[in-house]
């Protein structure tokens, strides 16, 4: 059962730490501009993360299929839900200087697809819909995530690379699979060995995916990639897995 007292007690001391921090006649009541880091900090934790984020990176995933299959009902439906979640978003990201430019470039990059959309660009929508999810992992850092964002910086560059490989971009899809590499090299140590078999599944597809990238070889290039999300969300599923054990 859910103990309120406990509840408070945290919340108390913060408010408590924060009302003592401008009791001096000298220091001016604080705004939420002119809170300092660790307030700033202390405030990130204990507000829950909106679930608008999700919202907006599963439906700008699902504008990525809907425009390659050229459904733009479907495109026009998750464009407005989008838009809806990010206008409830924004308040909730005004705490400090860094959530603020992650609003103002999630603002950009939803405009620009507004644009792809009502021009029909298929590729285009899709390249500014993953875009959109690139802002997804920093927007998330702001609260306090359960599991680390970077399986979402990984699912980005996989389909930043699927697209690549829709022009034959192969020097973009090298840069992004270094990129993909790097990450995992600092992801890959947290995760248990309990799991070393879904470990050594995504070794095994990163190092498929990378060969079909020097191959040059697009349809297997796109096959890899699906298998590398497929995989990051069952890795993603076992850290959390992980995570909730170590509480017990």
């Amino acid at each position: 059962m859910f103990n309120k007292k406990i509840f408070l007690i945290p919340l108390a001391i913060v408010f408590f730490s924060l009302g003592t921090g401008c009791s001096s006649n000298k220091t001016p009541t604080p705004t939420p501009q002119g809170y300092n880091v660790k307030q700033q900090n202390i405030i990130q934790k204990i507000v829950p993360l909106p679930s608008q984020l999700g919202a907006i990176e599963s439906n700008s995933e699902g504008i990525i299929i809907d425009a390659g299959n050229k459904d733009w009902n479907k495109v026009g439906s998750r464009l407005k839900v989008i838009k809806t979640n990010f206008n409830q978003l924004k308040p909730l990201m005004q705490m400090n200087a860094t959530s603020k430019k992650i609003i103002n470039d999630m603002g950009k990059s939803l405009n620009n697809l507004e644009k792809q959309v009502s021009a029909k660009k298929e590729y285009e929508t899709m390249l500014v819909a993953n875009a959109l999810t690139k802002i997804m992992p920093d927007a998330t850092d702001i609260f306090k995530p359960s599991t680390s964002t970077n399986f979402g910086r990984l699912s980005y560059l996989g389909r930043e690379i699927d697209l690549n490989a829709d022009k034959n971009a192969w020097t973009s899809a090298k840069a992004n699979f270094n990129k993909i590499d790097k990450i995992w090299a600092s992801l890959k140590p947290k995760i248990s060995s309990t799991y070393s078999s879904d470990i050594s599944k995504f070794n095994i597809t990163l190092s498929d995916l990378s060969k079909s990238i020097t191959d040059k070889n697009s349809g297997v290039v796109k096959g890899n990639v699906k298998l590398m999300l497929e995989r990051v969300i069952l890795l993603e599923s076992d850290l959390s897995k992980q995570a909730n054990s170590q509480l017990f």
